[in-house]
């Protein structure tokens, strides 16, 4: 089971670890959906294709470290026990 999975399913209140395994499911698809849609859409702007590419890949660069950022600070620290 992935990390993030199983983070999300032992952090779900009683019964509900189906809900939070699907909702966990309905964010990441969302989050490919839409990640694709600006990404392309920064692709498609440009007047080449290549300097469209570097405006896409600095953007989910710097999103990613944002992303990697957040994580560090917030994540809890406390064992799972699965």
């Amino acid at each position: 089971m992935p990390a993030m999975t199983a983070a999300v399913i032992a952090s779900a209140p009683g019964k509900r670890p189906g809900t939070a395994s699907g909702v966990l499911n309905a964010s990441r698809q969302m989050g490919q959906v839409l990640g694709t849609a600006v990404l392309g859409s920064l692709v498609a702007d440009q007047h080449t294709f290549l300097s469209g590419m570097h405006s896409a890949l600095l953007m989910a660069g710097t999103a990613f470290l944002l992303g990697c950022c957040l994580s560090a600070r917030f994540i809890r620290t406390q064992e799972l026990h699965l």
